[in-house]
C-alpha cells in the first residue's frame, strides 16, 4: 500500500487558498476565535512538555509529545493521517487491574464457602470453563454407589426404598406385629388370608412400582421377600422416578438382580446412574424418561421436585426445554402430556397464553432458547390463545384450529399433545380437542428425536410433568 507523507507548510499554504474563497458567517467566525483560544492552549501545553520531564500527574512527557499534535496543522481531525500513539508506557497497567480483580474474586468466594461451612458455592472461579456456558453447567452431585447409610433421608418413609436386608425385615415384622397385635409364626401365616404365594405375586405384579414398594414390604411377614423377587418384576417395564435416584444408588445391586426379567428400564437423565446400569446389568435394556433441563432455561424459570416441575419466578425469559427425548413406546405416536400445577394472573399481551411442543434440535446444539418456545430451532409448538389454538412450526404459523382455546384451561387440568405422523392432537383430561394438520413440508419427520419445548406465559405459572404415555381420561 502507498504511504502518505504530507509537508505541514505545503498543507497548511493549500488550506489558506481554499478558506480564502468562502465568506465566513459570524457563527464560525466565533468559532474560529474559539479556536484560536484552544490552539493556545494546546501551545502553551507543548511548551510545557517540552520544557520538563514529567508532567504534574507523573506521566512521561516524551510520551504526550509524540502524540501530541498543534491544532493548526492540517493532520488534525483527519483519521487516516493521524500518527501511531505509542501506549506502551501505559500497558503495565493492565496486568495489574486484572490480578487484582482475580484476587477479589477467589477472595469472595473462599468468603463465602467458609460461610457456607463447606456447602456448593454458587460462584465460579473466573477462569471455570463453565463460565458463560449455559450448555457447560457444572455437573450434577455425586451419586453414592457403595454406602447405603450415606444416602438421603430426606423423604418420608412413604417414598423410601428399603434395604431389603436383615435389619429391614426385622423392622417390618415390627411393623406388622404392631398393627395387627400378634406375631406371626409360622409359614401359615406367611400370606394374608391363608391364600398361596403364587396369588400373592401375581396380585403384586399388577401394583407393584418403586414409590408402593415399603408399603407392600408390610403388609405381611412374607412380603419383603415377594417385593425383591424376580417373579412379581418380570414381562414388564420398571421406572425410577426422578426423586428416587439418590436413594436408588446405593442399593442398585441388589434391586437390578431383581429387574434382569424386566422388559426395560425406565431412568431420569443421569449419566452416573446410566453408566453404573450399564456396568451391572448390560443386558437390561434401558430407556431415560426427560425431565426438565435445569440448564436450558431461561432465568424467569425455576426447576423443582428434581426436574418434575418447572415454575415461573419472573415476567421475561420463561422458555425451558426437556433433558431427554420423548419416549417412542412401540405402536404409539410420541405423547407429551403436562399438568396445569398453578394458574394465576395473565402476564404479556394478554391475548396468548403458554405454548408447548417439541423440538428436533439436541439441546447442547441450541445456542439461544429465545423470548417463547415457537422460536426454539426445528421446533413444532401449540400455543393457546384467547379465541384459538395455533400449531407454529420453526416459527410460523402451519396450522389454526378454534374448538379449543385458552379459556379452556384450567387449574389441575392434564394438557396433552399426541404427534401423529401427519397432525398434531391436542388433548384436555384425556379427551381429543383438536386436531391440527400442518402441510406436508411442516409435518413432523419420522424418526427423528423429539425433545419436549415450553413457555411459561399467560396464566400458566407452574407446569409439572405426567408419565401417561398415551391420553388417558
Amino acid at each position: 500500500s502507498t504511504s502518505w507523507h504530507c509537508c505541514p507548510s505545503s498543507c497548511a499554504l493549500d488550506m489558506g487558498h481554499v478558506l480564502d474563497k468562502f465568506e465566513l458567517s459570524p457563527q464560525a467566525a466565533s468559532c474560529n476565535e474559539q479556536q484560536s483560544t484552544e490552539d493556545e492552549l494546546s501551545n502553551d501545553l507543548l511548551a510545557e512538555v517540552q520544557s520538563g520531564t514529567h508532567l504534574p500527574d507523573g506521566t512521561p512527557t516524551a510520551a504526550v509529545a509524540d502524540c501530541l499534535l498543534p491544532r493548526n496543522l492540517p493532520l488534525v481531525g483527519f483519521i487516516r493521517h493521524a500518527p501511531e500513539l505509542d501506549m506502551h508506557w501505559q500497558l503495565g497497567r493492565v496486568p495489574t487491574y486484572q490480578s487484582t480483580e482475580d484476587e477479589v474474586a477467589v477472595k469472595h468466594l473462599a468468603c463465602i464457602e467458609q460461610t457456607d461451612n463447606g456447602a456448593q458455592s454458587p460462584m465460579l472461579p473466573r477462569a471455570s470453563p463453565y463460565v458463560g456456558f449455559q450448555r457447560h453447567a457444572p455437573p450434577s452431585p455425586t451419586l453414592n454407589f457403595t454406602d447405603p447409610a450415606a444416602s438421603p433421608t430426606l423423604l418420608p418413609i412413604t417414598t423410601c426404598i428399603p434395604d431389603l436386608d436383615d435389619d429391614f425385615e426385622a423392622s417390618t415384622l415390627e411393623a406388622v406385629s404392631e398393627a395387627e397385635g400378634i406375631k406371626h409364626r409360622g409359614a401359615e401365616h406367611r400370606w394374608p388370608g391363608h391364600l398361596p404365594e403364587e396369588l400373592w405375586a401375581s396380585v403384586v405384579k399388577f401394583t407393584i412400582d418403586l414409590v408402593s414398594v415399603p408399603q407392600l414390604a408390610r403388609i405381611s411377614q412374607g412380603f419383603p421377600e415377594l417385593v425383591r423377587s424376580r417373579s412379581v418384576w418380570s414381562g414388564r417395564p420398571v421406572r425410577v422416578p426422578p426423586m428416587l435416584v439418590a436413594q436408588l444408588a446405593p442399593r442398585l445391586s441388589k434391586w437390578l438382580d431383581a429387574w434382569q426379567s424386566s422388559t426395560q428400564l425406565i431412568v431420569p437423565h443421569s449419566n452416573q446412574l446410566l453408566t453404573e446400569v450399564a456396568r451391572r446389568a448390560p443386558a437390561l435394556p434401558v430407556e431415560v424418561l426427560w425431565r426438565f433441563d435445569r440448564h436450558m432455561k431461561g432465568a424467569g424459570v425455576e426447576i423443582l421436585r428434581h426436574g418434575v416441575t418447572a415454575r415461573r419466578i419472573s415476567d421475561e425469559e420463561l422458555v425451558v426445554l426437556g433433558d431427554a427425548p420423548l419416549r417412542m413406546a412401540p405402536g404409539l405416536a410420541p405423547y407429551l402430556e403436562l399438568r396445569l400445577d398453578e394458574r394465576g394472573e395473565n402476564i404479556g399481551d394478554g391475548l396468548n397464553d403458554f405454548g408447548f411442543g417439541v423440538t428436533a434440535s439436541h439441546p447442547h446444539e441450541i445456542q439461544e432458547l429465545g423470548c417463547v418456545a415457537d422460536e426454539v430451532p426445528r421446533s413444532w409448538v401449540v400455543d393457546f390463545t384467547e379465541c384459538s389454538v395455533v400449531l407454529s412450526a420453526n416459527n410460523h404459523e402451519a396450522a389454526k384450529g378454534r374448538r379449543v382455546t385458552a379459556q379452556d384451561l384450567v387449574q389441575g387440568h392434564r394438557v396433552g399433545l399426541r404427534l401423529a405422523h401427519d397432525a398434531v392432537e391436542v388433548f384436555i383430561n384425556g379427551q381429543l380437542r383438536e386436531r391440527l394438520v400442518p402441510s406436508p413440508e411442516d409435518c413432523i419427520p419420522p424418526g427423528v428425536s423429539l425433545f419436549p419445548v415450553f413457555d411459561l406465559y399467560g396464566c400458566t405459572k407452574q407446569l409439572s410433568r405426567s408419565d401417561a404415555e398415551e391420553p388417558l381420561p
